[in-house]
């Protein structure tokens, strides 16, 4: 059997969250979170290309628990397969 191996797949990613609990009042018993998050990730096989993905929004209801999520979200990048957004 023959196998052909190309080169193998270069892969970094980072990221943060920042939440914020304390700035919020409580509505109707239910606490609130505000929250932003950022991922970078860095990739490819020939050429590394970044992709950039921002959410920022709100939680109803604490952190570790089910509640609604409203945001707002903006992904500029690659994805899964390494097509390219504009």
């Amino acid at each position: 059997m023959l196998f052909n191996q190309g080169p193998s797949d270069i892969k970094f990613d980072s990221g943060f969250e920042i939440a914020l609990t304390e700035l919020l009042v409580p509505l109707i018993g239910k606490s609130k979170v505000l929250f932003f998050a950022h991922n970078f990730s860095l990739g490819g096989t020939t050429s590394l290309r970044g992709s950039n993905n921002s959410m920022l929004g709100i939680k109803f209801g604490n952190r570790n628990e089910k509640g609604l999520l409203i945001f707002i979200s903006h992904y500029e990048g690659h994805d899964v397969s390494h097509s390219y957004y504009n």
